[in-house]
């Protein structure tokens, strides 16, 4: 039996346990709190509100949850913007955990302080006010708030302000000021650190020394199991993968940084050559699974070096474990983090940690972490290196990529990622009802859309008809996940593929288990790992629980 001893005390009390709730519930709820009142279990009963103080000093503070309730609603009156309820939203701009090691509140507050850059967006202009402050049950100093401030700018201009949270021994919020934000600059001043990374445990500011996340805890159901996109590191929780969105709850992914590019060229930058690239890439992420099966399609495995990391994520970037076929360590470096590659590439980089990525071992840099990009690289850069049969140009129908398709295959392309591929994260790391609604709709209405395609006599088998194109390569990996993994994990269950979309089905079924020379001897199915899938995504989710379904994975073909 192990003793407790005072080094082996619990990583966090109660009180950083209940900020940790308080400060998710705030989180999802910034873009409408000038329309939505705060639930009060989050509120202490002494809660102050003080406006404009940098500018006001002399107005009155606010007190208690009623009044701050009124207060809070009538605020936006003093800038004139929105005079109806219904549209004050806010669009978040970035928000920080400050550690300054003091309070204005003294020992009624921690010195811990939230500090939220917003913008108002979407306003109804030419209204009157009156109707908006009559009958909300403001108090004297409410009313004395809006006669000090009230409505002299003009209606036409958004307005860009700063909340500052404070919070007492509860947990709960004990103070809210709300500044303009060209007067509260000095709190950009002060020791900040994202609150993602607060939430991970790192407000003293060691990057390098990992804590467990401090919201955790309490919200173990989506925590995930090891240390998302990336992960020796301290896991990641679901919030901090949701944080690719803005705060009003709509996800919003991270454009690739590297832009280069490989040519046939021998006096390109980066010239085509065989043993210099390698794909670093995770089995279970769709965008470098297009990449593996281009890769494969076109006979480069022995030209371009693969490497393949665990599904574990971290906040720094997947890892290597040797587990389930990956590799245990970088081959090249003896990385055991994906983080180390990319800050070998550029000691600066500030991004995700994503893959896939095309590594050159001569440059010792990163060509490219855009997997749209990637695949076209490997249509036909390498192609003077490859078996004239492999060669785009006598693949028959033009190849992947034909010229006179492409505008066509551009153009589905682009809203079958919007809505499709893309889409179903939209769906999945969506934290409001209203933004997982207002996607879940168009990604069925995208499917109906291909189920219809697919049933014309011009496309079929396939997209764009007889072969394979780059469109089918692109929505392959989408599909594939969609009824072992996106159905369930990411809530997009109005239909799936297997019951709902015999055409697709087919089209699906046709691709995963073909073994012919369409495929180059089953390219598709060959990089398709169905139990780093559902880990991965279940390990996002809900660590603990992979779902055992569906059974089977694919359908068999029917037998002729």
């Amino acid at each position: 039996m192990c003793e407790s001893t005072a080094e082996q005390k619990p990583p966090h009390d109660e009180r950083t346990l209940k900020l940790g709730k308080t400060i998710r519930i705030l989180q999802s709820r910034l873009p409408t709190l000038l329309q939505t009142p705060l639930p009060p279990e989050i509120l202490s009963p002494q809660i102050t509100l003080h406006l404009f103080p940098s500018t006001h000093p002399h107005l009155p503070t606010v007190s208690g949850r009623v009044a701050y309730h009124a207060a809070l609603w009538t605020a936006p009156v003093a800038w004139g913007r929105v005079p109806i309820v219904d549209n004050v939203k806010l669009n978040i701009l970035s928000e920080r955990m400050v550690k300054n090691g003091s309070s204005s509140l003294g020992a009624a507050s921690r010195a811990e302080k939230l500090v939220v850059r917003w913008r108002t967006q979407g306003k109804t202009r030419g209204k009157g006010m009156g109707a908006f402050y009559r009958g909300i049950g403001a108090n004297e100093r409410v009313d004395k708030i809006t006669e000090f401030l009230g409505g002299d700018a003009r209606d036409d201009e958004e307005f860009t302000g700063l909340f500052v949270f404070e919070f007492d021994e509860e947990g709960r919020i004990v103070s809210h000021i709300i500044e303009h934000v060209e007067e509260g600059g000095h709190w950009d001043k002060m020791r900040v650190v994202t609150v993602t990374d607060w939430l991970l445990g790192k407000f003293g500011g060691d990057k390098e020394k990992e804590i467990p996340g401090l919201a955790m805890p309490c919200c173990n159901e989506i925590r995930a199991s090891k240390s998302h996109d990336d992960r020796t590191a301290a896991p990641v929780d679901a919030d901090s993968v949701r944080k690719q969105a803005s705060s009003d709850g709509r996800f919003h992914r991270q454009n690739s940084q590297f832009r280069s590019y490989v040519s046939k060229d021998p006096s390109a930058e980066f010239p085509a050559e065989k043993d210099r690239y390698v794909l670093y890439l995770n089995y279970g992420c769709p965008w470098a699974h297009r990449t593996n099966i281009v890769r494969s399609l076109k006979g480069l495995e022995s030209i371009i070096q693969m490497v393949a990391m665990d599904f574990i994520l971290t906040t720094e970037g997947w890892l290597y474990t040797g587990n389930g076929g990956t590799a245990a360590q970088d081959p090249l470096h003896g990385f055991k983090k994906h983080k180390d590659l990319y800050l070998k590439a550029d000691p600066s980089y500030k991004g995700r940690y994503t893959v896939p990525v095309l590594w050159d071992k001569k440059k010792e840099t990163i060509v490219s972490n855009e997997s749209s990009e990637i695949i076209r690289m490997f249509f036909t850069e390498f192609d003077d290196l490859l078996a004239p049969e492999l060669r785009e140009e006598n693949r028959p129908a033009g190849g992947f990529l034909p010229s006179h398709l492409l505008a066509d295959i551009d153009a589905i392309n682009e809203w079958i990622y919007d809505t499709v591929n893309n889409g179903v994260y939209k769906c999945g790391f969506a934290s409001t009802q209203e933004a997982y609604e207002e996607n879940v709709h168009p990604l069925f209405q995208s499917l109906d859309r291909l189920e219809a395609r697919l049933g014309g006599l011009d496309h079929s088998p396939y997209l764009f008809g007889a072969h394979i194109t780059e469109a089918d390569i692109r929505l392959f990996p989408t599909l594939i996940r969609f009824d072992a993994a996106y159905h369930t994990l990411f809530k997009c269950n109005l239909r799936m593929i297997r019951y709902d979309y015999p055409n697709l089905h087919a089209w699906l079924r046709r691709l995963y288990w073909d073994d012919g020379p369409e495929t180059k001897w089953g390219a598709f199915r060959t990089t398709t790992y169905f139990d780093h899938i559902k880990k991965g995504y279940a390990a996002i989710l809900n660590p603990s629980i992979v779902p055992v379904g569906p059974v089977p994975h694919i359908l068999p073909l029917p037998s002729v």
